[in-house]
């Protein structure tokens, strides 16, 4: 149930930095929920360490930052906290786009 919650909320939530839903599909049991959302090739993790020793450059770190803080200002002006963010939650676009 609590994942249901949790889908209810992302769907309410629209804002060019949040993941969109495109479908969600139940399987035979309710503890199997797939969800399609838009593509996105890794997360700020994978991407640090595809880095490696070079960081990023202080222009994308910006964007970057803009990008976190705006899509928390949202989720947060819709009285919802994200209780997990971590780098292996943020999802990084070839674009650059969170």
């Amino acid at each position: 149930m609590a994942a249901l919650r949790e889908i209810g909320v992302l769907l309410a939530l629209t804002h060019e930095s949040i993941v969109t839903v495109k479908e969600i599909v139940v399987g035979d049991d309710f503890d199997k929920v797939f969800m399609a959302m838009d593509l996105m090739e890794m997360d700020i993790q994978q991407a640090l360490i595809k880095s490696g020793s070079s960081p990023f450059p202080q222009a994308e770190l910006k964007s970057m930052l803009h990008q976190i803080l705006s899509a928390t200002q949202h989720i947060h002006e819709k009285w919802t906290l994200h209780r997990d963010m971590k780098t292996s939650n943020i999802l990084v676009h070839k674009s650059g786009k969170l």
